[in-house]
C-alpha cells in the first residue's frame, strides 16, 4: 500500500509540474511584441540640414485580436535634444496572429532635421512603436518591444571650430618643444625664437606672414625637476634690444617663404625658476615651450 501511495504522489507531482510548465509556456506566448530597428546605426547630418532614415518594425508572438501602433516620423535636433512633431506619424494595423506565424514587418521613413544653431557632436535618439491599442479586452495582446537607438552625428566644420593652424618650430637654438622638457637659459639672456605658422595645410600659399594677429607672452610654472618656485606672473613677451617680431624671407627654402623671428628678452630675476613661452594667433594658442633659467 505504501508503494502505491508513493506512486500516486509521484504521478500527482508530475502532473503538477506539467501544469506549471504549461502555464509558463502560455505566459511566454500570451503576447505579441513590436520590435523596432533602423537600417543604419548612425547618420551624419550637418547643422541646418536633414536626412531620412529607414525604420522597420517587426511583430512576433501571439495576438488574439486586432492591434494598432504608431511610428512618429518627424524629429528635429535642437539644443542637444530631439523634438518630434506630434502631428506627423504613420499608424499600422496588426491582424490577429498565432505564435508560430511568420513575423509581420512594417517599413517606415523617419525624417530628421538638425537646427542650424546646433553644435557639433554625437547625439543618441530612440525610435519605437508607440500608442499601441488592442481591440480585445482579454487574451493575448500586442505590446511594445525593443526600441531602436540611432546616433545622429553633427560634423564639426572649420567655421565652428575656428581656423586650423599648423605650427612648426621653435627651431635652433631652442632644443626642446616638449612642454615637459625645459630649455636651459641664463636669466637675462636674449632667446631667439624662430617658427613658421600655416592656416590650413603647411604649404607656401597658406603661410602666415602678417604679424598683427600674434600675441606673445610668458608665465611662471613649476620646474619639472622641482627646482625653483613657480611665479604667478603672466607677462607680455618683451623683445631684446631694438629687435621686434619680424618675418625674414629666406632664399632657397622649399617649405616656407622664410621664418617668423622674435628675440625674447628674459629677466635676470627669473633665475632658478621656469617659464612657459606661449604663441597665440588671432586669440588661439598655437604653441608653447618650457624654459628653465639659470644664474
Amino acid at each position: 500500500m505504501k508503494a502505491i501511495r508513493n506512486l500516486r504522489v509521484l504521478a500527482l507531482t508530475g502532473v503538477f509540474s506539467l501544469l506549471l510548465a504549461g502555464i509558463a509556456l502560455a505566459s511566454d506566448a500570451d503576447a505579441s511584441f513590436a520590435d523596432t530597428n533602423t537600417t543604419e546605426h548612425s547618420v551624419d547630418i550637418d547643422a541646418g540640414k536633414s536626412a531620412d532614415v529607414d525604420v522597420i518594425v517587426t511583430v512576433t508572438g501571439n495576438q488574439a485580436g486586432t492591434a494598432t501602433f504608431k511610428i512618429y516620423t518627424d524629429y528635429t535636433l535642437v539644443d542637444d535634444d530631439f523634438e518630434r512633431d506630434e502631428e506627423e506619424y504613420e499608424q499600422e494595423t496588426v491582424a490577429p496572429r498565432a505564435p508560430q506565424d511568420a513575423a509581420n514587418e512594417f517599413d517606415f521613413t523617419v525624417h530628421i532635421s538638425v537646427d542650424e544653431d546646433q553644435v557639433c557632436g554625437e547625439f543618441k535618439m530612440t525610435i519605437a512603436a508607440e500608442d499601441i491599442t488592442n481591440t480585445n479586452q482579454t487574451g493575448a495582446k500586442l505590446d511594445d518591444g525593443e526600441a531602436a537607438t540611432l546616433t545622429v552625428v553633427v560634423p564639426c566644420n572649420e567655421e565652428e571650430n575656428g581656423p586650423q593652424y599648423h605650427f612648426f618650430g621653435f627651431y635652433e637654438p631652442v632644443k626642446s618643444n616638449d612642454p615637459q622638457i625645459a630649455n636651459k637659459v641664463r636669466a637675462g639672456q636674449g632667446v631667439a625664437l624662430k617658427w613658421n605658422l600655416y592656416l590650413g595645410d603647411p604649404e607656401k600659399d597658406n603661410e602666415i606672414t602678417v604679424l598683427d594677429g600674434y600675441a606673445l607672452k610668458s608665465f611662471g610654472v613649476e620646474c619639472p625637476t622641482g627646482a625653483g618656485a613657480a611665479t604667478v606672473t603672466d607677462d607680455p613677451a618683451v623683445a631684446a634690444g631694438s629687435s621686434d617680431l619680424r618675418y625674414d624671407e629666406i632664399d632657397g627654402l622649399d617649405d616656407a617663404y622664410g621664418q617668423t623671428i622674435f628675440v625674447w628678452k628674459t629677466n635676470r630675476n627669473w633665475a632658478s625658476s621656469c617659464r612657459e613661452f606661449v604663441v597665440s594667433y588671432d586669440g588661439e594658442e598655437v604653441h608653447r615651450a618650457l624654459f628653465e633659467f639659470t644664474r
